[in-house]
């Protein structure tokens, strides 16, 4: 995501909190390989909307999981930060 390309993931765990089918990525049913195949041949079949969704892919990780904010929460959250 950080580097701007689509992705598809099994919607599994906390993939869906990263990743929102359709805007910024493709999620599939764990263990469909039909549906990761379908997911993967749209990606290729459609490259300007497969644009987009790297686009929206890269502005999430920048606005959520930029390794600084997350070292401040975690400093913050352990109590270690001024």
């Amino acid at each position: 995501m950080s580097a701007g390309k689509p992705c598809v993931a099994a919607a599994v765990g906390g993939v869906p909190e990263v990743i929102s089918d359709g805007l910024n990525g493709l999620l599939v049913p764990p263990g469909s390989l039909e549906a990761l195949v379908r997911a993967i041949r749209w990606i290729l079949e459609h490259p300007f909307e497969a644009r987009r969704l790297g686009q929206e892919a890269r502005k999430r990780v920048a606005l959520q999981f930029d390794v600084r904010d997350m070292v401040h929460q975690y400093l913050r959250s352990t109590g270690t930060w001024p």
